[in-house]
């Protein structure tokens, strides 16, 4: 599988991820782009997810997103929701 990440996506998540293998996933802390997902009727083959772990600086955050991500069973998160939940 494989990773988008929005620009708005630290960079050493990115790092991270790569390490862990890929996903079709795309992560974003874009409420306004989720919201339109959430609209898009056909779903697609990239699923995308609002990500809600708060900033914090660059090396806290990445690791709560790893260790969220790798607790995650995918099949539970619908495209367009909010995650970690």
């Amino acid at each position: 599988m494989r990773v988008l990440l929005d620009e708005n996506m630290p960079e050493s998540v990115r790092a991270a991820l790569q390490e862990l293998g890929r996903y079709d996933l795309c992560f974003t802390k874009d409420a306004d782009f989720v919201r339109i997902v959430r609209t898009i009727d056909r779903p697609g083959s990239v699923k995308v997810l609002r990500v809600t772990i708060p900033q914090t600086p660059r090396g806290r955050f990445t690791g709560e997103f790893i260790e969220a991500f790798q607790r995650t069973d995918w099949s539970a998160y619908p495209n367009g929701s909010d995650w970690p939940a």
